[in-house]
């Protein structure tokens, strides 16, 4: 379970019974075409791979949440911490930037 400061769950460790089909990479999405440079110094600086999306990890979290609210400042917080936590499964700890944040994009509709 991850929790952000405030101790609202973010993601549930769940079992899940059927895998689904992401759409192709959408290179028009907002939050993927945003800068992004101070993440990955952060995640460089940290040893990590900047390709990959961690939400264990609330640092993360409070990035992309901030990244959804500067794209799209009509989205609630707990909306897109819905749309994280449908997201995250046990099995994918890390899972590829642009696999992750299409997945989240996909939940708000955006």
């Amino acid at each position: 379970m991850i929790v952000d400061n405030n101790e609202d769950v973010i993601c549930r460790t769940r079992r899940v019974g059927q895998m689904t089909s992401l759409k192709p990479y959408n290179m028009s999405l907002k939050v993927l075409t945003d800068d992004w440079s101070d993440y990955d110094q952060r995640k460089i600086r940290d040893r990590r791979d900047a390709r990959y999306f961690a939400f264990t990890e609330n640092w993360e979290l409070d990035y992309l949440i901030r990244k959804y609210k500067k794209a799209h400042p009509y989205l609630t917080e707990a909306a897109i911490k819905t749309a994280i936590s449908e997201c995250c499964t046990k099995a994918d700890i890390i899972r590829p930037r642009e696999e992750f944040i299409q997945c989240v994009s996909e939940r708000l509709g955006v």
